[in-house]
């Protein structure tokens, strides 16, 4: 074996430089915790939110009555915090985005406005007047004039998406989402084991991808829809209540009945497509399973079975789509009925007030009624809006818990004593352990323990006794009950943890390798190891001889989870990763009892190579495998119940050698050998690998599925962020995974699959084609909305033309009513039945 070289990086690094360093990291876009460290024990008792009186209000308003009631975990952040990680150019940019909003809002009840006045001067001036002509030239004027403030506040900001809105909304969204998402996982990876004992891998996925999705929604362009509706009702109501408080007064019931008709049909809306959905997803999931398992499908004749289960599944869920379609033509049908119907009424009353002399004009009739539609429109359609606000705060409330709480073993945390050298001696006085999520059941009870500089001590017994946690407390992952445990004289509780774990090596029965070069990997256990020294290490752990024999050495990727490389070969560069940081004390987890007879063989070795010259603790079941033990120590019910040496515990003939004599007459199921994985074989590894031809879902299918997979796990935490390498595997990836659709393709085309047109899918809507007629029709009905709107308008202009204003105009706008409520009657019709 070649010399050892210097390792004096990682000893030279633990001092101040590395603490400054840390901290340096430690703070990049960093947020100032508003809490202290937190301990396990206190989210025993968590603290519960009602809503306020307004946030009841506004969701019974929303029809969310069941929200109103709701007892929240955490309090909901306000409006502003939903912006804490945005920059001063983020919220300057949302300011002027906002502003945009608010005057596009504005300019439509203005619009309405003008509108009025030329109305007025159709309505009152003779055409041929000198009045009719000043009139006209004046509003013309103000007409191009709004036309004007409309294009740069609406057509820039709604249109024109890359200057404005994609700027000001989108761009700052998006910005401040990759901080968001940043900081979170940061902070997850800063919580300590006992945390994540109670918050599950999955729950973290769904919140990281679900909640940052809903607080995109809530700080999206949304935000800007929502003050656009705002700003549109409240200029309407003003200019109505300047023009005719009395009639305004009456058209003001339109506002909350189309805001409740539409919080209703989200409401609505919302919970039929989560059921839809729902019985959809389990639908997937058969299917899922079913091709997944062809082969057992096929070989019990399970096929009708599974069809009928699929079947079933796509039955509850249509049974919810078709009431998905029901409420949403009802009730916007519905919307557009209470619309008209005020429209009507609206007219009929000012035409009224037009008779009595209280209304002057015909014009301010429509300036009033126009501008009451227009803003309860607009309010109808922004309840949808307030609700994604809503659930945004909610959302952001449980993302910003995360990022804000500071565990008490902070792994970010610069405090701690770093001693510049290390002997390696272990003590466990007295200590005592309880895992926070078992807080019924202790684990150690008074372990005391000591491990010499240099000695190797193996840990054994059944499973539950406490060796494992025994290491989880050596490298701080819990903190004990009672007792503590020393290194070099010094409780670990003082040391620094980063620099106690990188002191302090451990190798797991599962290796965990990541989507990266084998260099990439060896790395992660020291960012600065020279070529020289991963050599060595590689070599120490039996694991240069395969890497060089990969197609790129050192450079070549192993795929996720190190999927390239057999179980052996994966666990013998964990363990060179982990000697790369030469740690002074080394933890073996179990890490040959998932090995066959030979792998364990090579990477046995290999670890009796690493535990030269420092302290080892072994955890084994393998007796086998501990032996040459310095010492052998029996675990039973958290307590130390034998140690010595082997032959001293075959000796005593007590529990160890009870455990050595079972073992003894247990055959173990061992492989012929390890295959080593040659990648430059071009076909991939059998793990993936199915049924050739089994109706689609081949191996080149179940390839590209485990792709796309894949790549949907990345999106989740990523950052697109790649190197050059990076972008490179990925663009090979891309080719082969269309290398396999072409395939796929070919294989169908072989199986005599052709290609379907239109007329192909509306075959299999057999039983259906008298629902698709009366659709068309519907349809048809419905686009002649905007024509008989016109006319019946046209209907009400002669109305306010028969002056004086007296019997006959009310009686023409008595007609005008009810062909108003006719009209909205049949939209919702037409609108239920398309």
């Amino acid at each position: 074996m070649a010399p050892r070289p210097e390792f004096g990086l990682q000893r030279g690094e633990t001092g101040p430089n590395r603490a400054s360093d840390a901290s340096k990291k430690s703070t990049v876009l960093a947020v100032p915790a508003f809490a202290g460290p937190v301990d396990d024990d206190d989210e025993d008792k968590k603290p519960m939110y009602t809503p306020s009186t307004v946030e009841k209000i506004i969701n019974i308003l929303l029809c969310r009555g069941d929200l109103a009631n709701q007892v929240l975990e955490v309090q909901p952040v306000s409006i502003p915090g939903l912006f804490r990680f945005g920059t001063s150019w983020d919220h300057f940019c949302l300011f002027i985005g906002l502003i945009c909003a608010i005057l596009s809002g504005i300019s439509q009840p203005v619009l309405a406005l003008v509108s009025g006045r030329v109305t007025n001067v159709l309505l009152v001036y003779p055409p041929n007047s000198k009045e009719f002509r000043n009139k006209a030239y004046e509003n013309v004027y103000i007409f191009l004039g709004i036309g004007v403030f409309i294009f740069i506040t609406n057509f820039i900001q709604l249109r024109y998406r890359f200057i404005f809105q994609f700027m000001c909304f989108h761009s700052c969204c998006t910005r401040i989402i990759a901080k968001m998402r940043h900081e979170y996982v940061r902070a997850i990876l800063r919580q300590n084991a006992g945390w994540f004992d109670k918050n599950h891998s999955g729950m973290l996925t769904t919140k990281l991808n679900d909640n940052m999705e809903r607080i995109r929604e809530g700080i999206g362009d949304k935000l800007g829809l929502l003050l656009r509706g705002c700003a549109m009702f409240i200029a309407s109501v003003i200019i109505a209540f300047i023009y005719e408080w009395r009639l305004a007064l009456m058209m003001l019931g339109v506002a909350p009945s189309t805001c409740l008709i539409m919080s209703f049909m989200a409401r609505k809306m919302t919970s039929t497509t989560m059921k839809e959905l729902a019985g959809v997803g389990k639908a997937g999931s058969i299917a899922e399973e079913s091709l997944m398992g062809v082969r057992t499908v096929q070989a019990f004749n399970g096929q009708q079975e599974m069809v009928d289960r699929y079947s079933a599944e796509l039955s509850r869920g249509k049974a919810f789509a078709i009431w998905k379609g029901f409420w949403s033509g009802f009730l916007g049908g519905f919307f557009f009925f209470v619309l008209f119907s005020f429209l009507g009424c609206g007219m009929l009353y000012g035409g009224y007030l037009l008779k009595v002399q209280i209304i002057k004009t015909p014009g301010e009739v429509f300036i009033v009624v126009m501008s009451m539609l227009l803003g309860a429109y607009f309010l109808g359609l922004i309840s949808p809006h307030l609700m994604v606000l809503l659930n945004a705060r909610v959302a952001a409330a449980t993302v910003y818990q995360t990022i804000d709480r500071v565990p008490k073993i902070d792994v970010y945390s610069p405090l701690g004593r770093r001693p510049d050298s290390v002997t390696g001696r272990v003590v466990f006085e007295n200590v005592h352990f309880r895992y926070p999520s078992r807080k019924d059941v202790k684990v150690l009870n008074g372990l005391n323990l000591v491990i010499e500089p240099g000695q190797t001590v193996a840990l054994v017994g059944h499973s539950g006794c406490g060796k494992s946690t025994s290491v989880g407390l050596l490298t701080r992952l819990y903190e004990p009950e009672a007792g503590r445990v020393t290194l070099d004289g010094e409780d670990v509780r003082e040391l620094n943890i980063e620099w106690l774990r990188n002191t302090v090596g451990i190798v797991q029965q599962e290796p965990c390798l990541f989507n990266d070069t084998v260099e990439g990997n060896l790395r992660m256990g020291n960012p600065h190891i020279s070529m020289e020294q991963m050599v060595y290490v590689c070599k120490m752990a039996n694991a240069h001889d395969f890497i060089v024999k990969l197609p790129k050495g050192y450079e070549t990727y192993i795929g996720d989870g190190g999927v390239q490389l057999s179980g052996g070969q994966k666990q013998r560069i964990a363990i060179a990763r982990t000697l790369a940081r030469d740690p002074k004390v080394l933890l073996l987890d179990e890490a040959t009892s998932a090995l066959d007879a030979q792998s364990e063989s090579i990477v046995q070795s290999a670890l009796n190579n690493a535990s030269r010259g420092r302290s080892t603790i072994v955890i084994a079941h393998r007796l086998s495998t501990v032996r040459d033990a310095d010492k052998i120590v029996y675990f039973e019910k958290g307590e130390i119940a034998e140690q010595g040496t082997h032959e001293q515990l075959v000796a005593l003939r007590g529990r160890y050698y009870e455990l050595v004599k079972a073992q003894q007459f247990v055959p173990e199921a061992e492989d012929a050998g390890e295959e080593e994985i040659d990648l430059n074989e071009p076909d991939p590894p059998a793990a993936f690998q199915m049924s050739r031809r089994s109706t689609l879902t081949d191996s080149k299918r179940s390839g590209y599925d485990a792709f796309v997979r894949g790549q949907s796990m990345n999106d989740s935490f990523g950052q697109h962020s790649h190197t050059a390498e990076q972008d490179a595997e990925n663009e090979a990836r891309a080719l082969e995974v269309k290398k396999i659709m072409e395939e796929v393709q070919q294989l169908a085309i072989s199986d005599g699959v052709i290609s379907a047109g239109f007329y192909d899918i509306y075959k299999n809507a057999t039983g259906n084609y008298h629902w698709m007629l009366l659709g068309l029709i519907t349809a048809m009905c419905r686009g002649l909305e905007l024509p008989a709107l016109a006319l019946i308008f046209g209907y009400v202009f002669e109305a306010f033309t028969m002056v004086p204003w007296g019997a006959d105009m009310m009686h023409r706008l008595c007609m005008a009513v009810i062909i108003f409520g006719s009209v909205g009657i049949g939209i919702m019709l037409f609108q239920l039945l398309s």
